[in-house]
């Protein structure tokens, strides 16, 4: 089933999220870089000026949505299905809003409400309205025709990074395959209750992630860098149990640990920011 199909109404939910707490996918999102966030916003604004000038208001959203992509792949960000059609979605639409893109929504929200640029959490409706164009205060489009507007017009962009998220873990598989020199089975590490069988698919994550992913130094990193890294919610002493396959494949400290592994982000310490 696919996440763009118009005909399934649980999709179109997913893409754009109608709970009321405007509910993020939980991926790991790493924070920019100043240098990156002050490219990004003048990478929206000229999306900005594009849509302005658009007719439809149709034209600019694909670059803005490819902005934030960018952005967050050059800050190290694995672009998985569910940031590429949730978070990013949710980030364009708040900025969009607060910076009046939109001909029939107005943003609610006072300055030190508006939420930071990469907040992937959408902005609950109660924080914005309609716009009224006449004296009579008639609403040309409902908050909903303007939701269906929005991710409608975004639909390319998030389909098109999506397609490139899939080329690029084949080509992976692909590449690692063609480094073994064999023909790499599937291995799916639920199925076994084998301690040694888990704890050595695991010693082969992060075999796999060191020889990625090198420290500010050029360096390994370290397993008090790993455990102690805010990517996940693993601790020091669940990581042991993890190496000696002590702890459930099903566990969600195990599955955002394991997120972590595959990805190619540096461990960022729990509790340091990139900014003063």
């Amino acid at each position: 089933m696919s996440l763009f199909d118009p005909s399934t109404v649980h999709d179109e939910a997913r893409l754009f999220n109608y709970g009321p707490d405007g509910s993020a996918s939980g991926e790991a999102i790493p924070e920019l870089p100043e240098a990156c966030e002050e490219e990004l916003r003048r990478r929206l604004l000229n999306a900005g000026l594009k849509i302005a000038r658009s007719p439809s208001h149709d034209d600019g959203w694909e670059d803005a949505y490819s902005a934030f992509a960018e952005a967050l792949q050059q800050a190290g960000c694995v672009l998985t299905e569910p940031i590429l059609s949730l978070d990013i979605p949710n980030m364009l639409f708040n900025f969009a809003l607060v910076n009046s893109w939109f001909p029939h929504l107005t943003s609610m929200l006072s300055d030190y409400e508006v939420p930071e640029l990469t907040f992937p959490a959408r902005l609950d409706s109660s924080m914005f309205s309609n716009k009224s164009r006449d004296p009579g205060y008639r609403y040309e489009k409902t908050k909903e025709e303007s939701l269906k507007e929005f991710r409608r017009v975004i639909r390319p962009a998030v389909m098109e990074w999506n397609g490139r998220e899939v080329e690029r873990r084949k080509k992976l598989r692909a590449d690692i395959l063609e480094a073994a020199g064999r023909e790499a089975p599937e291995i799916d590490i639920r199925s076994t209750n084998d301690p040694e069988v888990i704890a050595k698919h695991r010693a082969q994550l992060l075999a796999d992630f060191r020889q990625r992913v090198k420290d500010e130094n050029g360096k390994e990193i370290k397993n008090y860098a790993l455990y102690n890294a805010r990517q996940h919610s693993m601790y020091k002493s669940e990581f042991f149990k993890w190496m000696k396959g002590k702890l459930s494949a099903d566990s969600q400290t195990v599955v955002s640990f394991e997120r972590f592994l595959k990805g190619n982000q540096r461990p960022i310490p729990r509790g340091k920011t990139s900014k003063p």
